[in-house]
């Protein structure tokens, strides 16, 4: 997914940096579960990358697969996961991109209650913005934890689709970084390996198309009537 496909996907609905705004009457400490790199707890005294990717990143998997069963199943992915560096003074501090998602809208409600009750589970953080916003009618549940590690669904009803979002909060990684090698060439999982029981396709094709796979086998969707 190029990056003006995901900007019409996301349109004005809320990113990551700047979730804690976007979500109405938020609990006095949400700043400790939302933003990249905005945990609570000290990036010294926090995960590894390895530790990360080992732990805490498959607690995050299970709640995206959950959603991703009851919509059929069919994952779609356009760009790949990266390592970008942090924006702090220490240069070893990197956080993990993991390549947006795409798949085909369920009930937002339905969408709402998986996603709260997996963070529950995990122990993790969370909230949600009930408003239908912009020409998308878009609306979002997110989840996060003292890391700074940050999950959002965006349910973009008009398109009848929901984006996926995932991003590590700042971290050090578990061997030191070579200067000469860049970021782009930190070995990472594939969305493969990352959901081996999932159909994993190409959300859109050269020309901006979307995959079929990714669209709803059902003829309403989300409270969003066919016409009929």
């Amino acid at each position: 997914m190029n990056r003006k496909q995901l900007a019409a996907l996301m349109s004005s609905a809320c990113v990551s940096l700047v979730l804690a705004a976007c979500i109405p009457s938020p609990p006095d400490d949400a700043e400790l579960y939302f933003g990249r790199g905005s945990g609570s707890i000290p990036i010294s005294e926090g995960q590894t990358t390895e530790v990360h990717i080992r732990d805490t990143l498959p607690r995050y998997l299970g709640i995206i697969e959950e959603v991703v069963v009851e919509s059929g199943g069919v994952l779609g992915v356009g760009g790949k996961n990266r390592v970008d560096g942090c924006l702090t003074t220490d240069t070893t501090d990197i956080d993990i991109h993991w390549d947006s998602m795409v798949i085909p809208a369920i009930d937002y409600e339905d969408l709402r209650r998986m996603v709260v009750e997996g963070a529950q589970r995990n122990g993790f953080g969370y909230s949600w913005d009930p408003v239908r916003r912009d020409k998308l009618n878009s609306r979002t549940v997110a989840v996060g934890d003292g890391y700074g590690n940050s999950l959002v669904f965006y349910h973009h009803e008009a398109q009848n689709r929901i984006v996926i979002s995932l991003y590590s909060g700042c971290m050090l990684p578990s061997q030191p970084l070579d200067p000469d090698v860049p970021l782009s060439s930190y070995p990472l999982p594939s969305p493969e390996e990352m959901f081996p029981n999932l159909t994993i396709v190409q959300a859109f094709d050269d020309n901006g198309g979307e995959n079929p796979e990714l669209r709803s086998q059902s003829g309403v969707q989300s409270g969003v009537q066919t016409g009929e």
